[in-house]
């Protein structure tokens, strides 16, 4: 997950490690990162290796949500995305 808000990055990572303890398992699974929790700008940070996203974009400004709308398009040509979910219209 790419958060720009450190208070909300630090609610994921500490919601992550409680799954994690209260279903037993590890960060990776036959040597392959699970969840990768990120503290930055989305349009600054390379996703192109995500397999799954998730956009919480209600509030992002049209322009915002263009570039991102952009770099998902890109990104899905690594064959590596496989969901996308947003909570508003991409372009």
């Amino acid at each position: 997950g790419i958060e720009l808000s450190a208070r909300r990055h630090s609610v994921a990572v500490t919601s992550w490690e409680a799954v994690k303890y209260s279903l037993d398992m590890t960060d990776e699974i036959m040597g392959k990162r699970l969840v990768e929790f990120q503290n930055n700008d989305i349009l600054k940070t390379d996703f192109s290796d995500a397999t799954h996203l998730y956009i919480s974009s209600l509030c992002f400004p049209e322009e915002v949500v263009e570039a991102l709308s952009n770099m998902i398009i890109e990104n899905s040509q690594k064959r590596h995305l496989q969901v996308v979910a947003a909570l508003s219209d991409l372009v």
